[in-house]
């Protein structure tokens, strides 16, 4: 079983051969740990180095200069001494008596470091009188006293009062001792010069910190002053003369040095390599175990876990190939209780899964194939259906209303479909019938109002024109009576008239022409009356006349509307032997047929 990693980045450059087993990722990921632990404890252990070899560095420069200042401190102690001793009043006045009692008795009081103390003649370095027996007398540039031989210089530094003059060089006193000369002049005697010889064993009493080290002092020639026992010891370049404290790491010790301020000696003090870093080398043995340790842990777990998981996931993995490629009878081990062992209990409740979705699909399949032959069947079914519905509905599409389906009883939606189909074309065998009908109604009715309409409008003229005959015959009475009246009323006048001319009482004469007078009057105004109802009533027929031109125009033009809607109507075959009403025709309701049971 093989997969792509989805990585990202890491994905790209990590090689194929090692993203595709899981043994080597893994094997890969604790080596790039084991490298990265390595990496941090190689880093760290630098850093400390760093930092001890500097702690180191630094402990033992300030070890010499602590050196360094505690000789100086002890030459500068010498110094004082020795300008006391020299300030002494048996040394102003050049003469020896009292010299020797007050040195031996100033040496008994004296530091314990001085080990004898000289009177000594500063022109030839010869000894006068001295706290050593049998010094007395001695030459000392014949002795090799290495200051001796330089007595001119000597003397001209002496010659200043209070100067105090450090021999450099030490020397082998009388006693065998390595000593340090300290030189001084007394106070108005600057013919001779009181030289203190003070041990070096105890100003080279240094103190060290580290186990194994030592101190070397060395003059500004480079000869050894202190440390004959470390004369092999080597010495930094620059050390000698160097005018500031430093440190070197030289081939097995690192030597620190400082300048003795008032001398030209250098103080060195070396410190073995080992004792030096011990603490470093501690350390860092510390940190090689903290990374070693781990990684040979880590590399010895991975060797064994790693081979042990990478095994029993190439085994399920080959399972779960087989699985892919159909073998669904291989075994999973579930004895194992970690993660390997649930995923191959995954696996198995995987395949058991899978077994009895094959189990369910095939299943499914063989009802599947029952269902299909059931659906081909039901197809030709309906096929054969849905052919003798569509010869139906071409038959009633062509005009033929008298066809029905006939449901079979096979198919509650087919049989649906031909209890709505029939039941439609029912309704609309029916409803054409109707209109056939109703057609045929409008027809005849339209004939009929046209007829009535011009009998009708032939009466209006005809009533329009006696009217207007009555209308001018009755002008013509109301003429006359008007004239009639006029006549009477100027009668009357004359009997009036003739009446008071003559005084003839033609009283009841002339009421009675005024009478007749006011009949005429009154019937001429009913002639009025009667002129002008008759010419309303004309005007009534003509506008009924008008209105039953106006009808007689629509009923033909309903006429011919309903003439080709009957032509077009009966072009629809429907059921002869049923009988078709329309009920708001212009019959009567009560010769409409009964509705069929």
């Amino acid at each position: 079983m093989s997969g792509t990693d989805t990585g990202g980045g890491i994905s790209r450059v990590v090689p194929d051969v090692v993203r595709r087993r899981f043994v080597r990722k893994y094997f890969g990921i604790v080596v790039v740990a084991m490298l990265l632990t390595a990496v941090v404890g190689v880093a760290l252990g630098a850093s400390a180095t760093a930092t001890l070899n500097g702690q180191v560095e630094q402990q033992v420069a300030s070890t010499a200069g602590l050196q360094a200042d505690s000789l100086e401190g002890w030459i500068d102690g010498l110094r004082h001494q020795t300008r006391t001793i020299s300030e002494a009043p048996p040394f102003q006045t050049g003469r020896t008596d009292g010299v020797a009692a007050y040195l031996l008795n100033r040496l008994q009081n004296a530091r314990s470091d001085i080990v004898a103390i000289h009177y000594v003649k500063s022109s030839d370095a010869t000894v006068v009188e001295s706290t050593e027996q049998g010094m007395s007398g001695t030459d000392l540039q014949a002795a090799g006293v290495p200051w001796a031989t330089r007595t001119e210089e000597i003397d001209a530094t002496t010659d200043t009062v209070s100067t105090v003059v450090v021999a450099d060089t030490p020397y082998e006193s009388a006693t065998d001792e390595t000593v340090v000369a300290f030189i001084s002049a007394p106070p108005q005697n600057t013919e001779h010069v009181v030289v203190v010889e003070a041990a070096l064993s105890a100003g080279g009493a240094f103190q060290q910190t580290t186990e194994g080290a030592f101190t070397t002092v060395h003059n500004g020639d480079e000869s050894l002053v202190y440390g004959q026992d470390h004369a092999d010891a080597p010495v930094p370049d620059g050390a000698i003369g160097s005018e500031s404290t430093g440190v070197a790491a030289l081939s097995g010790s690192v030597v620190g040095y400082a300048p003795v301020e008032g001398t030209d000696w250098t103080v060195a003090t070396h410190v073995p390599s080992r004792q030096a870093y011990a603490l470093r080398d501690q350390l860092l043995t510390t940190i090689a175990a903290l990374v070693l340790v781990p990684l040979v842990v880590l590399g010895a777990a991975t060797a064994v876990f790693g081979r042990r998981t990478g095994s029993a996931l190439e085994r399920l993995t080959k399972k779960a190939e087989r699985m892919e490629d159909g073998d669904l009878d291989v075994t999973f081990d579930r004895q194992r209780a970690d993660e390997i062992g649930r995923l191959t209990a995954a696996f198995g409740n995987m395949q058991a899964a899978l077994k009895e979705e094959i189990a369910t699909a095939e299943r499914a399949r063989e009802k599947a194939e029952v269902s299909r032959a059931e659906a081909v069947a039901m197809n030709d079914y309906l096929q054969e259906r849905a052919d003798e519905y569509s010869e139906i509905l071409a038959r009633c599409a062509a005009g033929d209303l008298t066809v029905r389906m006939d449901p079979d009883g096979e198919n509650d939606a087919m049989d649906r479909i031909a209890a709505d189909f029939n039941e439609t074309l029912s309704e609309l065998e029916k409803t054409t019938g109707q209109l056939k009908r109703f057609a045929e109604e409008v027809a005849e009715t339209g004939e009929t109002i046209e007829s009535s309409a011009y009998s009708l409008q032939d009466a209006s003229e005809q009533i329009a024109e006696s009217i207007q005959t009555v209308s001018i015959d009755t002008d013509d009475q109301r003429a006359k009576l008007q004239a009639a009246t006029e006549e009477m009323d100027a009668a009357a006048a004359a009997l009036e008239r003739h009446a008071d001319e003559r005084d003839i009482d033609v009283t009841k004469p002339i009421a009675n022409v005024e009478r007749a007078a006011a009949t005429l009057s009154d019937v001429a105004e009913g002639t009025d009356q009667t002129t002008a109802e008759a010419e309303t009533v004309a005007g009534a027929a003509e506008e009924q006349a008008a209105e039953l031109t106006e009808v007689t125009q629509q009923a033909d033009k309903l006429r011919r509307y309903a003439t080709p809607l009957g032509d077009v109507l009966g072009r629809f075959k429907t059921d002869a032997e049923r009988e078709f009403y329309f009920p708001s025709g212009p019959g009567n309701v009560e010769d409409a047929p009964a509705p069929e049971e």
